[in-house]
């Protein structure tokens, strides 16, 4: 796990929560918008606060992809 930011623990622990529903076909699938919003819901994140959470769990997930598509 890399260092964190005490403050960005909560993007790290919801990553995983998001992976868990993840899509697989072929292979993974990206997550979901929806399930981003909707565990930015549960994690009752402001909603000015809700765009900047989504793009760092898209990034994350990017590198999350770059990572399961390499194995």
């Amino acid at each position: 796990m890399p260092e964190l930011y005490e403050d960005l623990e909560y993007v790290w622990e919801s990553f995983w929560q998001i992976n868990e529903c993840r899509q697989y076909g072929f292979g993974p699938c990206p997550l979901l918008a929806g399930e981003i919003i909707r565990i930015s819901e549960l994690y009752d994140i402001a909603v000015e606060d809700r765009l900047e959470y989504f793009r760092l769990i898209k990034s994350m997930d990017n590198e999350w992809l770059k990572w399961a598509n390499e194995q």
